[in-house]
């Protein structure tokens, strides 16, 4: 990837003209992905209330993993949202919708 100098250009703007290169777009997607599953993940965990810990003993798996998740740093399995969900007595809602054309 080469080093393009912009200066002046909006943050929006820039992304946008990142995002064309396709390449950047199917890391951003994926980044993108994590970024989503981290918050719901600690959204759901501080709305019950609960700590790193609690919710590692709750799913029987240990602090660091969720600590991994919640940092983007461990893909999600669907096995184990679901056991957060239960765990943070929460709904588990997964979306496949398609792309906006653009």
């Amino acid at each position: 990837m080469s080093v393009k100098r912009r200066t002046g250009l909006s943050l929006a703007d820039f992304l946008a003209e990142e995002l064309r290169d396709p390449e950047v777009r199917e890391h951003y997607e994926a980044a993108k992905a994590e970024w989503l599953v981290s918050k719901a993940v600690i959204t759901a965990r501080k709305r019950a209330r609960l700590t790193q810990v609690e919710l590692a003993k709750r799913i029987k798996t240990d602090q660091k993993a969720i600590w991994r998740l919640e940092a983007g740093r461990q893909n999600a399995t669907v096995d184990l949202l679901w056991r957060i969900a239960a765990a943070t007595n929460s709904t588990l809602r997964l979306t496949l919708a398609p792309r906006r054309a653009g």
